[in-house]
């Protein structure tokens, strides 16, 4: 266990994978905190707290970034180097667009008439496509496909995880 390390497996002690053990990372987030938790340095320098609150505070982001698939994907993909980029995918497929569209308009359209089933089974809807990327994701890491299709493939979740956030503000 390393706190200061970049990567993010490596501040819990972990090895880097798409697959996480959540035992594996609770348990490393529970050791951690033994050796690491502000609490055992009340005693302690203030330059010793300030460490221990730098490792805890480090460690608690690796745990929350590595327990959420879509986050574990965006710090393989900084790991390997093509991190995601802010703004509008100029690469994405068109096909996608299109569909994303007419699921908007249909959303939309449930909204402006108050249909709280329908935005409910278009959010389900949204919901089940962005699983089905963040596996298409993972299975395509697992074959070592190169990151800037990886890059893509991430994409296409944040689209539908920002069209999400957008049904249910």
């Amino acid at each position: 266990m390393n706190p200061s390390a970049t990567n993010l497996w490596h501040r819990l002690g972990l090895e880097q994978s798409w697959a996480v053990d959540t035992v594996a990372l609770d348990t490393a987030l529970r050791e951690a905190g033994l050796r690491w938790h502000p609490d055992r340095f009340a005693l302690a320098t203030d330059a010793e707290r300030a460490t221990a609150e730098d490792a805890m505070s480090a460690i608690n982001e690796a745990w929350r970034t590595l327990r959420d698939p879509f986050l574990r994907a965006q710090a393989l993909l900084k790991e390997l180097g093509a991190p995601m980029q802010d703004g509008t995918d100029k690469n994405a497929d068109p096909m996608f667009l299109m569909e994303m569209m007419e699921l908007k308009e249909e959303a939309f359209d449930a909204e402006a008439s108050g249909d709280s089933s329908r935005i409910r089974q278009l959010d389900a809807k949204f919901a089940a496509r962005e699983f089905e990327e963040l596996n298409a994701f993972g299975d395509a890491y697992l074959a070592k496909e190169a990151p800037a299709d990886l890059r893509d493939r991430l994409q296409r979740t944040a689209y539908l995880r920002r069209t999400r956030k957008q049904l249910n503000p």
